[in-house]
């Protein structure tokens, strides 16, 4: 492994930064925190590779796969900046090479990859060399045709009870929930190396768990421990709330019922310890949870007590998964699989039928899908367990892969990106890099396997392995403070038993920026992080000792804040007024040292969700003369301006259309002061009379 030993002089990079950029001769895996420069990091190692390194390459001899276009357009972007750069401080004509090679470099999606690689080798596939990628659209409907085909075909076969049962137990009768179950699983099974092996044993899992006793079955194994686990947090957890209401004034008889509830949780684990699964089920059955013992009304801080109490009573009385898992005995849990056995061979059956219908219907179409891309590739790079020698040719051709957002990919693609490496070679250095950051991984519903980085992480973590970790931790992008809030708050919900992540030190965020002091004359006295709770009535006064922030006074913003509003619409008066006091009090400092006063563009709001809430929020902020701007989340023309100016045309267009009438009246356009009150006003002064016709376009 070769790496310089600190960053050039002058340079802006950390040490952690300038191992990830400079380190070569092994695969690396730069676990790379929010706002740690990891796109900066990865596009500098590109021109380290080209231009610094002790046996350089050309840009063209780089893989670099990325998530999305735009990424990879963005990539070039920053390769081709530095390099021009380095063509502005020196004439070495070698840099004018890499910057014609830059267009053809591979640098893309891994989508893109496949498919290039496909056209090259299309005769080894069978494919026709004219393929083209399916839109996404197209293979929606292709798929329902060809599943609707093979279920109309098996209601006509002889052996139609089977599948028949199948639709009565798992689709209520309904074919549309078989078919979705069919295509969900066929996208999650073509995201793995081999489905086939998969599906062999799921079922053999299956088999063996309705025959073998609970603890000698895979199935049975993991029941006992999930159960075990459950009973085991459980335990932690109540032993924690006795502790948090024993603090607390007149809840003696919350912490009595826990700690006989506790009792009842040691019980049930020693009983499982010693006497089996059918031993507690024994006891679970004949368990009975006494009431919650009451509490007065008035007692301070009876909602907190009371959540305490029902985090530890709600499962024990059966309104939780706990309860559930235990109600059968293992003979009755055995007979339940075995009575599954028919129906899953079954699915599995239509499963295969539809798999070869889809595929023969893209040959017809002379198309292949996102997954047909990859699951090719794969069959291009691999004979057996090894890479292929096509595979091998490649290796030779790239000198380096480098992966960005590695937390995303799946099975099949870190499979492909190996067989591009040299990992698996005994006669060369590792050369994969990858960068990402698995708390970050959200794209589970696309197949992503964030637990593949957490096994590379690990791997490389151990002594003699072919890689090494680099942990970026320094945030540019925010501010100490909330850093380190972030950490605390992130240190407690992240575990490995709730995120499949241990949140220690080597993931905290670290503050990387520096930002001068305000001036003490200049500077807001608010606090770096505030928590506000709006109370249910806007007249309500909080309790001081909860430390509860409460909307009194919004004399300035419009809507008033009053009891009638809605949640949203308090939500946003409050947001307003605290805006307008910031904007109009705070002075921010930037990393030049240089102060100045809090904009409007300076602050974002985040949301939930955008769909049914943006407009109206953007509504109050406008009528409190705070500017914002949002994307709208449902296109163009279904925005509210748009919508508006739409209504406005088609009332011009014909003023007997009911609903575009209403809404340009009370619309922005007229200005009525109140104008749902103005409409009911209207309304009431025109009654219709029973049985005339209605004098009244709405």
């Amino acid at each position: 492994m070769m790496t310089a030993t600190s960053p050039p002089p002058g340079t802006r990079w950390t040490a952690a930064q300038w191992a990830g950029i400079s380190t070569v001769g092994r695969s690396l895996l730069v676990s790379a925190a929010a706002g740690s420069g990891k796109t900066a990091v990865l596009a500098a190692r590109c021109v380290y590779l080209v231009c610094d390194n002790l046996t350089p390459c050309d840009v063209d001899q780089l893989l670099v796969v990325t998530y999305t276009e735009s990424a990879a357009a963005e990539m070039k972007s920053r390769i081709a900046a530095s390099l021009r750069q380095r063509l502005a401080d020196s004439a070495d004509p070698r840099l004018h090479r890499q910057l014609a090679l830059l267009e053809r470099a591979p640098i893309g999606t891994l989508h893109g990859f496949c498919a290039h690689l496909l056209r090259q080798h299309f005769h080894l596939l069978g494919l026709d060399p004219s393929f083209r990628i399916l839109d996404p659209d197209e293979t929606v409907l292709l798929r329902h045709d060809v599943a609707r085909a093979l279920f109309a075909h098996r209601f006509e076969a002889p052996d139609a009870s089977t599948f028949e049962h199948l639709l009565d137990a798992y689709g209520n009768g309904v074919e549309e929930a078989i078919i979705d179950r069919i295509m969900k699983s066929y996208e999650l099974l073509r995201s793995l190396k081999d489905p086939g092996g998969w599906m062999t044993s799921a079922l053999r899992r299956l088999r063996e768990g309705a025959a073998l006793p609970l603890d000698e079955s895979d199935l049975g194994r993991e029941l006992l421990d999930l159960v075990r686990l459950q009973l085991n947090d459980l335990a932690t957890r109540c032993t924690r709330n006795i502790t948090l209401l024993a603090r607390m004034k007149g809840f003696e008889k919350y912490v009595q019922h826990l700690q006989s509830l506790e009792r009842t949780i040691a019980e049930w684990k020693v009983a499982l310890s010693n006497g089996g699964w059918d031993a507690l089920v024994a006891r679970v059955r004949a368990f009975s949870i006494p009431r919650r013992p009451g509490v007065a009304v008035a007692t301070p801080k009876r909602t907190e007590a009371l959540a305490l109490l029902d985090a530890i009573h709600n499962p024990l009385a059966g309104k939780g998964e706990l309860k559930t898992l235990v109600i059968f005995s293992a003979d009755q849990w055995r007979d339940g699989l075995a009575r599954t056995v028919p129906a899953a061979e079954e699915f599995l059956r239509l499963f295969e039928a539809y798999g070869q219908r889809y595929t023969a219907a893209k040959r017809r179409a002379g198309g292949v899908d996102f997954s047909d891309m990859e699951q090719l590739a794969l069959r291009l790079l691999y004979k057996g367990d090894r890479p292929s020698a096509l595979a091998r040719a490649c290796q030779e051709q790239f000198h380096h892969v480098l992966v960005d957002e590695y937390q995303d990919i799946n099975e099949v693609q870190d499979a492909i990106l190996r067989s591009l490496s040299r990992e698996q070679r005994s006669d060369g250095e590792a050369n994969l890099f990858c960068v990402g950051d698995v708390k970050q991984s959200i794209y589970r519903f696309r197949l992503a396997e964030p637990g593949r980085f957490l096994e590379r992480y690990a791997s490389f973590k151990q002594a003699g392995a072919i890689g090494s970790v680099i942990d970026l931790q320094a945030n540019f992008r925010s501010r100490a403070p909330l850093l380190e809030s972030l950490n605390a708050l992130f240190g407690r919900l992240m575990t490995q038993g709730a995120a499949e992540i241990e949140y220690d030190q080597s993931h905290q965020l670290l503050p990387g920026a520096t930002f001068a002091d305000v001036p003490a004359h200049e500077a807001f006295t608010g606090a770096p992080i505030e928590l506000h709770i709006l109370p249910e009535s806007a007249s309500l006064e909080a309790d001081a000792d909860e430390r509860v922030e409460t909307l009194e006074n919004v004399e300035d913003c419009e809507p008033d804040a009053s009891d009638d509003l809605d949640v949203t619409e308090r939500e946003a008066a409050f947001i307003a007024h605290r805006i307008r006091q910031m904007v109009g009090h705070m002075r921010i400092s930037e990393r030049d040292g240089s102060h100045r006063p809090l904009r409007y563009r300076d602050i974002v709001i985040l949301m939930r969700t955008m769909r049914f809430k943006a407009d109206q929020l953007a509504r109050s902020l406008a009528a409190a003369g705070v500017p914002s701007h949002r994307d709208s989340p449902t296109g163009f023309f279904a925005s509210i301006e748009i919508r508006d100016m739409l209504n406005v045309l088609n009332v011009l267009d014909n003023a007997q259309q009911d609903l575009p009438l209403v809404s340009v009246l009370r619309g922005p356009m007229l200005g009525l002061a109140d104008p749902e009150e103005s409409l009911a006003r209207i309304r009431m002064a025109y009654r219709q009379t029973p049985g005339a016709p209605s004098t009244m376009p709405f």
